[in-house]
C-alpha cells in the first residue's frame, strides 16, 4: 500500500451564516420591503406634515405615506432580490461563503441596476454598492472575529493563539460551575 496516493478529500459543506441559498432570496426580498416601507414610511410622514397647510398636516402625511410608502419598499425589494441572486450565484461557483461574495454581490447589484442610465453611471454606482457591502462586511468581521481590530482581519493585528482549554481545574474556584459528575454516571465504557 505504500506507493498508492492518499484518497482526494472530501468536499466540504459550505457552512451557512444564514438562511440557505433558496430560502435567503425569499427572505432578503422581505426584509428589504419591509426596510424600504419602514424607513420610507417615517420619510414621508415627516415630509407629508411638514409640506402640508395648516389644518391638514394629519391627513395630508397619512395620504403621503400610503402613496410613497409601498413605492420605496418595492425599490428596496427590487434591490435585494437582486443583491440575493448574485449572491447566490457567486457562492454557487466559488463553493464557499464569504464576505467577497457579499462584496462582489454589491458592486454587481449596484452596477445592474444602474446601466440603464449609462457605463459611467454604472460604474459610480457599482464602486459605492460594493464599498458599502465591503464596509459593513468588514465592520461586521472586525467587531466579531479575532481580537475585534480591523488590523486583525486584515492580516496585519499578528500572530493569534487559540484560547486554552478549560479543564476542570480551570473552574474549580468558579461559585457557579456544577458539581462533578459521579464516576457512576460517566460515559467512558468502564463500569466499576
Amino acid at each position: 500500500m505504500q506507493g498508492q496516493p492518499p484518497p482526494p478529500p472530501a468536499q466540504q459543506p459550505i457552512e451557512h451564516q444564514r438562511e440557505p441559498c433558496p430560502d435567503r432570496i425569499i427572505d432578503d426580498i422581505g426584509g428589504a420591503f419591509a426596510m424600504g416601507c419602514v424607513g420610507g414610511g417615517a420619510w414621508h410622514l415627516v415630509k407629508g406634515f411638514k409640506g402640508s397647510p395648516t389644518g391638514f398636516r394629519t391627513k395630508s402625511a397619512l395620504e403621503s405615506v400610503r402613496k410613497e410608502s409601498p413605492r420605496l419598499g418595492g425599490s428596496f425589494a427590487n434591490w435585494g432580490l437582486t443583491f440575493s441572486m448574485f449572491d447566490c450565484s457567486l457562492q454557487y461557483l466559488r463553493k464557499k461563503e464569504d464576505p467577497y461574495n457579499a462584496i462582489a454581490a454589491g458592486a454587481l447589484t449596484g452596477g445592474f441596476l444602474q446601466l440603464r442610465h449609462g457605463l459611467k453611471s454604472a460604474a459610480k454606482s457599482a464602486a459605492f454598492g460594493g464599498g458599502d457591502v465591503g464596509l459593513s462586511s468588514g465592520g461586521d468581521k472586525a467587531t466579531s472575529s479575532g481580537d475585534g481590530s480591523l488590523w486583525s482581519w486584515l492580516g496585519l493585528g499578528g500572530e493569534q493563539k487559540p484560547p486554552a482549554p478549560q479543564g476542570p481545574s480551570d473552574l474549580s474556584n468558579d461559585p457557579f460551575a456544577p458539581p462533578p459528575m459521579p464516576k457512576e454516571f460517566m460515559s467512558d465504557g468502564t463500569k466499576e
